[in-house]
């Protein structure tokens, strides 16, 4: 009997042994996660450079801005005309394009003035060049460049289409 009993008091023993070795395993795990996520938080805020992208982002707006300006001044030297009308949306949008630049540009309404030169659009918005070359569905940025760049003197030369 006594051997029953001593074997009942060894397990009792170690029954909170077995306990406070699990508890220490618990809390070494949780101390190496925070350890671990410390680290991570540190060095995801230090490669991080927000401040930097947003600099950039601004300079090629600047850019932008300035390149809509040249453009609005090259298409005004060259006699570039849009035409447009006051209730069509993609006009609204060529028109806000250019912004504060937009008086740079020689713009016909087709709904104000349709008998005087507004016959020969088919559709708006339009931009002609001096050389009576059209445009149809208005333009971004490379597209009237492009065309601009084309355009000298009154006269432009459209390179040969190559497309076989």
């Amino acid at each position: 009997m006594m051997r029953d009993d001593s074997i009942e008091i060894d397990e009792l023993v170690k029954e909170p042994e077995k306990k406070n070795n699990l508890m220490l395993y618990i809390g070494i795990l949780l101390l190496f996660i925070a350890i671990m996520l410390f680290i991570v938080l540190i060095s995801s805020d230090s490669i991080r450079e927000e401040p930097i992208l947003e600099e950039v982002e601004m300079r090629e707006e600047i850019i932008i801005f300035e390149d809509i300006k040249g453009l609005s001044e090259e298409l005004r030297d060259k006699g570039f005309t849009l035409y447009t009308t006051s209730t069509c949306p993609h006009c609204k949008a060529q028109k806000e394009y250019f912004g504060e630049y937009l008086s740079n540009i020689d713009v016909v309404e087709c709904d104000t003035n349709p008998d005087e030169v507004c016959p020969y659009i088919s559709a708006v918005p339009t931009w002609k060049t001096a050389d009576n070359i059209l445009l149809i569905g208005g333009g971004g940025y490379e597209s009237l460049k492009r065309m601009s760049d084309y355009c000298n003197n009154g006269i432009c030369i459209l390179p040969e289409n190559n497309d076989n």
